[in-house]
This record gives C-alpha cells, sequence and structure tokens, in this order.
C-alpha cells in the first residue's frame, strides 16, 4: 500500500525541482559570459522589477553575479538616454576597495524595471589577503 504513493511523491518532488531550475532560467538570458561562466551581458526577462531604486538594482547584481563575501557594488553614475532608458553604472568592490577595470551596468525602460545588465566583475575569493 505504501509504495502506492511513492511515485506520485517522487513525481511531485521532480516537478518542483524542476520548476525551480526553470524559473532561475526565465529570470536572465546570458548572452555572453568568460571562460568561468561569469556573465558578461545578460537580457533580464520575467522579472517584475518596476520602479527598482538602486540598492535594489545592487541586490540583482549580487544575485546574478554570485559575488560572495567581500564582494559588492556601489552606485558612482546614473544616466538617461534620449529614449527614456536609464543606465545605472556601478563599481565593483572588494572589501571596499576599488576593483579597477570592473562595474556592471544596469539598463532601466522608463518604467524602471530591469531589461539588461553588462559589464566586467573579477571573481576575487574570499581568501585573498589585502595586506602585505
Amino acid at each position: 500500500m505504501k509504495t502506492n504513493y511513492l511515485l506520485p511523491i517522487l513525481f511531485i518532488a521532480h516537478l518542483i525541482f524542476t520548476s525551480q531550475q526553470v524559473l532561475a532560467q526565465q529570470e536572465i538570458t546570458v548572452l555572453d559570459s568568460t571562460v568561468d561562466g561569469t556573465i558578461k551581458f545578460a537580457w533580464v526577462k520575467n522579472l517584475d522589477t518596476k520602479s527598482l531604486i538602486p540598492e535594489e538594482s545592487k541586490a540583482f547584481l549580487n544575485r546574478v553575479l554570485k559575488t560572495g563575501k567581500g564582494n559588492g557594488f556601489y552606485l558612482y553614475k546614473v544616466e538617461t538616454d534620449e529614449l527614456g532608458m536609464i543606465h545605472e553604472k556601478y563599481q565593483q568592490t572588494f572589501n571596499g576597495i576599488k576593483v579597477e577595470f570592473s562595474e556592471f551596468i544596469v539598463h532601466k525602460d522608463k518604467s524602471g524595471s530591469i531589461v539588461s545588465i553588462n559589464g566586467d566583475f573579477a571573481r576575487i575569493p574570499e581568501s585573498f589577503n589585502l595586506k602585505t
């Protein structure tokens, strides 16, 4: 009698696991990445991000880039183009120190929804020692 429930339970577990993977894949479409898989350019889709404030955009970057401890970003410039698109430029930091040549741009439409991201992210291990 208990084996009759095993197949439906396994099927439901499979559906839950598969749907979580699909939802993660639907959030962004990576169009360019480095050899180690670090995103360089991605379209953002199926994400309700209307009027995100810069702190939420920064959290989004940290999540999709999987930045890790010590890595972060600070907003240094916001531009609006002639089409009304908003471009937030973020500088990468490690333990509060600027990482040269490592920045990411969050592109938003007129309503403030993120449509794409691009840039260069330097993957720095948490064990990296800044002291000399």
